[in-house]
């Protein structure tokens, strides 16, 4: 099996129950992108369905239309606990929404007549009437260009190969035709039949292949056998804020001031606009309600006005009592991930009377140091790329010309992304990293390279594997070349058996094979901290 190469595509698809998905190569896309993301638009066009509005009367259409045959000016309804599948306008109605999918953000917010709505948000609560702004295809997050660098993809073997076509393949045209003439039947076959750029091309082939498996087999996807060899020129990694939340714990801790609230109210009050809300506590407000289980008071009025999130601020009665206002303020995050931490501050006050604050502090894990501490010393740099906000629609652009700006720099740039805002850098890129498979797909099915299996270790691991399979693969191309010539050359002058020729032929590429699973073992992807 190793001969004919170890993983060969029903192998592969034993193993991985992916094959053929895994070892596409972006090549295939004159446009660089993986297949996957094709066939992931390609699913939501067909089988997303809405049901449009009649213009002039406003009522909706009996039957519905699917999502990739709506055009831009058309309206449709959009109701409680639906995502938005097209950037669109609200022309009647208030929509409570959420960004999670989009930018990360679990600050739930209003949407009223004339605000723009993104696509990926999801509705809490509401029925409105929108105006679609775009068609699906032009969805302003999806219509990415993709401006990885194929150049920077190795082909150790391509100047040798040029200058053997250029000067041996003639010689050894003639000394065939030379050998056939002359009678030695045998000897012109072998020679007309040489070719160890083939079996260098085969060798690396396989040896791509080889490591799709053994990736997989740790819980990494890697979309195409191309990746493993373009991870070794990385030299600048990004990492979406919208990560870091993945790496990371938030803790909350009340600071009650006024005398009329006891421990715990404050928390009571958040709790209780959540369930108002009709949303899930334990994602809402950065999760740190997960583990809260109170019967919420009855709320009144709630008023939620939102941007970005220093701006933010909601108006809640309980029981009809008088308003309290929730102010959200959050601290800056250090981006240069030495030492990370960020800060929010909700304040409650009644009137003019300040009622507590809670704070809530994200603290990452020590996994992140240690990784970023290992990419620092393979001789990488990190960055911390995108803002606190709520439905900004400049953050994606913003995000993508971050990746741009140190690509016109010289640099070759991993891109560790998160949420839908992250989808343009991810694209421009030129590796795009997710930390795990996403429920929906959204990020994991359409730009990433190389998705870790929810284990950041893997990040650093990979720069360091890579590095050493290219070796090994430049290796595996030098023997397979000179092994070859010299077998060639004890065929025709040594008078070398048929059998020994074809032992010896086959022994540089089962080596190879060997070299490259060696270069694959788990003490190859140690990093000294």
């Amino acid at each position: 099996m190793i001969g004919s190469g170890l993983a060969r595509e029903l192998f592969v698809d034993e193993l991985m129950g992916h094959s053929t998905s895994a070892i596409r190569s972006i090549s295939q896309d004159p446009e660089g992108r993986s297949r996957e993301f094709y066939d992931f638009i390609g699913r939501l066009k067909r089988n997303i369905q809405l049901t449009l509005v009649e213009p002039s009367s406003l009522v909706p259409f009996d039957s519905q239309i699917a999502l990739g045959d709506i055009a831009a000016g058309q309206l449709y309804n959009i109701k409680t606990d639906s995502h938005v599948f097209l950037h669109s306008r609200l022309i009647k109605g208030e929509l409570l929404v959420v960004n999670t999918l989009v930018d990360g953000s679990t600050l739930p917010y209003r949407l009223l007549p004339g605000d723009e709505i993104q696509f990926g948000t999801y509705v809490l609560q509401g029925d409105a009437l929108c105006k679609v702004l775009d068609t699906f295809e032009k969805t302003p997050v999806l219509t990415i260009h993709d401006a990885k660098n194929q150049s920077k993809l190795r082909s150790s073997s391509a100047p040798s190969q040029k200058r053997y076509r250029a000067f041996a393949s003639p010689l050894q045209l003639g000394f065939g035709l030379w050998s056939l003439l002359g009678g030695f039947t045998e000897r012109a076959i072998a020679v007309l039949a040489f070719d160890p750029f083939k079996d260098i091309q085969s060798s690396n082939l396989s040896s791509g292949e080889t490591a799709l498996v053994d990736m997989a087999l740790n819980q990494v996807h890697m979309s195409d056998a191309l990746t493993i060899s373009s991870l070794s020129c990385v030299d600048h990694v990004l990492f979406s804020i919208n990560t870091l939340r993945h790496l990371g714990d938030f803790q909350l801790r009340e600071e009650a001031i006024h005398s009329d609230c006891a421990k715990g109210d404050l928390i009571h009050m958040l709790y209780s606009v959540a369930v108002a809300m009709q949303a899930d506590p334990a994602i809402v407000f950065w999760g740190v309600l997960a583990e809260t289980d109170l019967k919420p008071l009855s709320v009144s009025f709630l008023n939620v006005s939102a941007g970005w999130i220093c701006e933010s601020m909601y108006v809640v009665s309980f029981d009809g009592k008088e308003p309290v206002s929730i102010k959200f303020e959050h601290g800056e995050l250090s981006k240069e991930l030495e030492n990370p931490s960020h800060d929010i501050k909700i304040s409650f006050a009644s009137g003019e009377a300040m009622l507590g604050t809670l704070l809530i502090r994200w603290s990452p894990d020590p996994e992140l140091a240690f990784v970023i501490k290992q990419l620092h010393s393979l001789g990488l740099k990190t960055e911390v790329v995108g803002g606190f906000h709520a439905a900004d629609s400049k953050e994606p652009t913003l995000r993508h010309q971050r990746v741009i700006d140190l690509q016109r720099g010289g640099a070759t740039v991993a891109y560790l992304g998160d949420v839908i805002d992250d989808i343009p850098a991810m694209a421009g890129a030129d590796l795009a990293i997710g930390l795990s498979e996403d429920d929906t797909g959204f990020i994991s099915k359409t730009v990433c390279d190389v998705i870790l299996g929810g284990d950041l270790m893997w990040l650093s691991r990979l720069i360091a594997l890579s590095r050493r399979y290219v070796s090994a693969t430049d290796v595996n191309s030098s023997m397979i070349l000179v092994t070859s010539v010299a077998t060639s050359l004890a065929t025709l002058f040594a008078g070398l058996t048929p059998l020994q020729a074809i032992v010896l032929f086959r022994f540089a590429p089962i080596a190879a094979e060997i070299n490259t699973l060696l270069s694959l073992n788990p003490n190859a992807s140690r990093v000294d901290g």
